[in-house]
């Protein structure tokens, strides 16, 4: 169980990382996808790590 637990944890580290990315291109000048894919990119990969870290710490206090 701590194995999955430390999986689902790194993984949601993994989407924020992926998350501050696609803001921090969103603030260049130029990108190729566009502003709003790429802020609805962002919305969805700190969505998704919200919510694995908040399954990874029910896991973590039910075990």
């Amino acid at each position: 169980m701590a194995g999955m637990i430390f999986g689902l944890v790194a993984l949601s580290i993994l989407l924020l990382f992926g998350m501050f990315n696609a803001i921090r291109v969103v603030q260049k000048t130029a990108s190729y996808p566009p502003k709003h894919i790429l802020k609805k990119r962002a919305a969805m990969f700190g969505i998704s790590a919200l919510v694995i870290l908040l399954l990874a710490l029910i896991l973590y206090y039910v075990t």
